[in-house]
């Protein structure tokens, strides 16, 4: 049986400040939301030149950290800038933001989506990134070692970057044409499935597995999280994603771990309260996509029978003369303006009747215009919960792929 060294503490402690340049006409830059969606669209490409680019994309990190290793069973790993913190007889590992990583593992589906090697010495560790939704960027999470997982439990936390010889214009394109053209081994990557580049992710029980979900129709659409605005997805396409959930369970190693249930409501009204989403949403320049996917979340698809009687889609907060409960339609155009106010200063008016009973709480706590994408919505909605925010974002994801 092999031997797994476990761990007391590891203590990562930054060395330098943000931001890398290079001699090269370009800069490493943070990981967003639209890096993220633009790789995750050309990972699925049929253009096996893209594919291919796609796993020699440069990525770096903005700081430097060292980590300590000693025996025992402890699988958090400590972020401190304390330099005092006594190192020896440890094992140390260093990674500096000067040294560029390669991609091992890209899985969308995952909060955790890129799994980057790094070098210590002769060994590839890997360092994995989850997105932080408040800053809009993808941070170390966790670091696989000896066939285990050990995750972060506090302290300032690196980002991940990426290299690009442009602003934001043609921003994926900028990325790849920086990548170097000789070919490197990049996990076990694989042109008919990129969007699963070495599906393979470490256990906290240091068991080697597999998660994806099966069924995947397509790329996700490109698209933007901004509140106001057009969104990507159709009335149709987001009935069949809603629809098409039991029929794709999540599989590890072959074995269905999770099967979604079905809707405990008739296709037709699901059918009905999207229409009538997309109806509002129109109506006040909101983003579709957005607060459908929201809605998703609240009624767990349409199987929290509880939610969907209550028809508060967006769980806004009983306040006076609002019990947490909305007659007809009403849950929908109120979700649809609670959104609306976030994104828009207290002189704007609605084109509509105002039915939103918590607009004042709005107006008292200074969040009118406070936000204008999702990513700085959640932290007023939901106090800063980033599994809210990485969940929001991962239906937003799976429905443009319909």
């Amino acid at each position: 049986m092999r031997k797994i060294i476990s761990v007391l503490f590891l203590i990562v402690i930054p060395i330098f400040a943000y931001s890398q340049n290079t001699a090269e006409t370009g800069q490493f830059i943070p990981v967003n939301q639209q890096i993220f969606s633009m790789i995750e669209h050309f990972s699925n490409s049929d253009n096996t030149d893209y594919i291919g680019l796609i796993g020699r994309i440069r990525f770096a990190l903005s700081d430097s950290f060292s980590v300590a290793i000693s025996n025992n069973n402890q699988q958090n790993i400590i972020i401190t800038t304390d330099g005092g913190i006594r190192l020896s007889e440890q094992q140390i590992l260093r990674f500096t933001k000067e040294q560029e990583g390669e991609l091992r593992t890209f899985r969308p589906e995952f909060p955790e989506p890129f799994v980057i090697l790094f070098a210590h010495e002769n060994e590839k560790i890997p360092l994995i990134f989850r997105k932080n939704p408040r800053l809009d960027s993808y941070e170390l999470f966790a670091i696989e070692y000896g066939h285990r997982m050990y995750m972060i439990q506090s302290g300032e936390r690196p980002q991940l970057l990426v290299f690009s010889t442009l602003g934001n214009e043609n921003l994926l394109r900028a990325i790849l044409a920086s990548a170097p053209r000789a070919v490197t081994s990049v996990g076990s990557h694989h042109p008919s499935s990129p969007s699963r580049i070495n599906t393979s992710v470490v256990s906290t029980g240091g068991t080697i597995s597999t998660g994806v979900t099966s069924g995947s129709p397509r790329p996700a659409v490109i698209g933007n999280n901004n509140i106001i605005g057009s969104g990507t997805t159709t009335e149709a396409s987001v009935i069949a994603y809603i629809m098409s959930r039991p029929n794709r369970p999540v599989v590890s190693n072959g074995i269905v771990m999770a099967r979604p249930q079905p809707p405990v409501i008739a296709r037709s009204e699901i059918e009905r309260i999207v229409r009538v989403y997309f109806r509002e949403a129109a109506i006040e320049g909101v983003n579709p996509d957005i607060a459908i996917a929201q809605m998703l979340y609240a009624t767990d698809f349409f199987t929290n029978n509880t939610v969907i009687q209550s028809r508060n889609y967006a769980g806004l907060s009983p306040v006076a003369n609002f019990n947490g409960t909305f007659p007809g339609d009403r849950g929908i155009t109120s979700h649809i303006q609670h959104l609306w106010g976030y994104a828009n200063p207290a002189s704007s008016s609605l084109r509509g009747q105002l039915i939103n009973p918590r607009m004042r709480v709005l107006n008292d706590l200074g969040y009118r215009g406070r936000a204008t994408t999702f990513d700085q919505l959640y932290q007023y909605w939901t106090l800063n919960s980033y599994d809210y925010g990485n969940a929001i974002n991962r239906i937003i994801t799976d429905m443009r792929r319909f």
